[in-house]
């Protein structure tokens, strides 16, 4: 459904890179499965909308929810955020008038920090450092655990920015 929400922009501006993402996750319920050929005929029929490099950022990141996925159904809990700064917002953000959802993905580590950040989907005009260096340097999580120990665990963060 996110993906279908994400093609027609219902309540939300059309993605197409959120909706390729949303559509190629498949589950594997016999409900879900009777989805996924309309799933991957519908991603198919706008594929050619998105850049090779947008593809393979929508394969990342149906990889890392995957991956997140699998963790969770064999009892891991994920990480909790207890400290999040909001990012500043660039100069030459607000000059551009650049507003949008910045996703990052990163490892929170089992003494609850946050490293080997990388973008996924930028806002640029140096927003996308300022986040990077926010969370590396000022947000905390409470670590994800398995069998009750700490455990490294990889996130994708989406930090919101607009002109206020």
């Amino acid at each position: 459904m996110l993906g279908v929400i994400y093609v027609e922009g219902l309540g939300i501006t059309k993605d197409y890179m959120q909706a390729y993402t949303w559509l190629t996750i498949t589950g594997s319920t016999d409900k879900q499965n009777q989805f996924r050929q309309k799933a991957t005929d519908l991603r198919d029929s706008f594929a050619d909308k998105l850049t090779p490099q947008q593809i393979n950022e929508a394969k990342g990141l149906v990889k890392s929810i995957n991956n997140s996925l699998h963790m969770m159904e064999s009892g891991a809990k994920p990480p909790v955020l207890l400290k999040g700064v909001k990012p500043p917002y660039t100069q030459k953000a607000r000059d551009a008038r650049a507003e949008g959802i910045v996703v990052l993905q990163a490892v929170v580590r089992k003494d609850g920090s946050v490293d080997n950040i990388r973008i996924i989907r930028w806002l640029g005009y140096g927003f996308d450092e300022s986040a990077i260096s926010t969370i590396e340097n000022e947000w905390l999580f409470q670590p994800a655990t398995y069998k009750s120990y700490p455990v490294n665990f990889l996130v994708d963060i989406e930090i919101a920015s607009s002109i206020y």
